[in-house]
């Protein structure tokens, strides 16, 4: 009975703590790598006006999140080319693969990939950026709590 009561204590405090880990880093949209800076952001893909997400083959669902990264040199601010992945992991430790598209416009180039969630699931997103010329990549991690209703 005693195992089961620290197991269930563990798995609280453990809960807990992602959600202190996912609040805290809410605040932060941007990564500094010495010559570059990686701009991350997370939203409902129902904010996506239709004929927006027609034009980049994006699904518009309230449970799908979309992830937007832009690289862009620090020095200038100028947009840099990449190779974007990422992985998404959530409290269970179910791991999902995301894949992202590049999105190129006039003077901007962003990648946006897809994640299908249920309400309010907390997840830990790992992503490894390569930037153009580089072999290196940037790795960082965040963590989100989804939520279908935009």
């Amino acid at each position: 009975m005693k195992n089961f009561q620290l197991s269930l204590l563990l798995g609280a405090i453990l809960a807990w703590l992602s959600l202190q880990v996912a609040y805290a880093d809410e605040q932060e949209s941007t990564k500094a790598f010495g010559p570059y800076t990686v701009h991350y952001s997370t939203f409902n893909s129902l904010f996506v006006p239709a004929d927006i997400a027609k034009i980049h083959q994006l699904v518009r669902a309230k449970d799908q999140t979309l992830i937007n990264i832009a690289v862009q040199k620090t020095a200038d601010g100028s947009p840099v080319a990449a190779q974007v992945s990422g992985t998404a992991k959530n409290l269970l430790q179910q791991q999902k693969n995301i894949e992202f598209k590049t999105i190129q416009e006039q003077d901007a180039v962003y990648y946006i990939g897809a994640l299908r969630h249920t309400n309010e699931e907390i997840f830990h997103l790992d992503f490894n950026i390569v930037p153009e010329g580089e072999t290196q990549p940037l790795t960082f991690r965040i963590s989100r709590k989804l939520y279908t209703e935009p």
